[in-house]
Formats: structure tokens, C-alpha cells, sequence
């Protein structure tokens, strides 16, 4: 049951919080571009969050461990960098390369999960 909640979380939270954040027209574009960056973290944030839990109980090879750890590393300072690019383009709400580390993360994690 918390694997279908993390799956659903990961996957539902993210796309809720864009659509419904791009559909309200009193937002500034600046809002919407920082709301789409928020669930994208957020998604990521639940997921390592699992992930960490899972690592604790030994039930995560070293492997995956690392294939997780290179993954994270390279999404922060993207995200990092979405940020700060967030405040003055506020056309391109989460960048191509950000969402696709985050989807990548959010697929090793949940298959590494759903293995034990």
C-alpha cells in the first residue's frame, strides 16, 4: 500500500500542481515557473525520503545506491540553476534536462523500492 501511495504521490502531485497552477490567470508567470520547480522537488524530496528509509533497513543493494546518489547529484545543482533562472525567464516553467533527471531518479527509485 506505501509503494502505491509513493507511486501516486510521485507521479499525480507534480502534474496536479502544474495544471492547476497554470489554469488561474491572477498568477504571475514568475509564480507558476516557481510552483512547477516546488513540485518537481517535491516529488524528488518524497522519493529520496523513501529511498533513505529503505537504505536503512539494507533493503537497497550498494549498486542502486549509487546509481541513486550519481543521479541526485547531478539533478541538484540543475535544479539549483532552474532557480535562479526561474527569476528572470519565466517562460519555461521546469527545464527539459531537470524534469527529465528528476523522472529518471523517480524510476530507479521506485523499481529499487518495489524490489524488496
Amino acid at each position: 500500500m506505501k509503494r502505491l501511495i509513493l507511486i501516486a504521490f510521485m507521479v499525480v502531485a507534480p502534474m496536479a500542481a502544474i495544471t492547476t497552477t497554470t489554469g488561474c490567470r491572477n498568477q504571475s508567470a514568475q509564480t507558476i515557473a516557481y510552483k512547477s520547480l516546488r513540485s518537481v522537488a517535491e516529488g524528488v524530496d518524497t522519493g529520496m525520503k523513501v529511498f533513505a528509509r529503505a537504505v536503512v533497513k539494507g533493503a537497497i543493494p550498494e549498486d542502486t545506491q549509487l546509481k541513486v546518489k550519481s543521479l541526485h547529484d547531478s539533478y541538484q545543482p540543475i535544479m539549483e540553476k532552474a532557480v535562479v533562472a526561474a527569476r528572470f525567464d519565466f517562460s519555461k516553467p521546469a527545464p527539459a534536462e531537470l524534469a527529465e533527471l528528476a523522472g529518471q531518479l523517480t524510476e530507479v527509485i521506485i523499481n529499487a523500492v518495489n524490489q524488496r
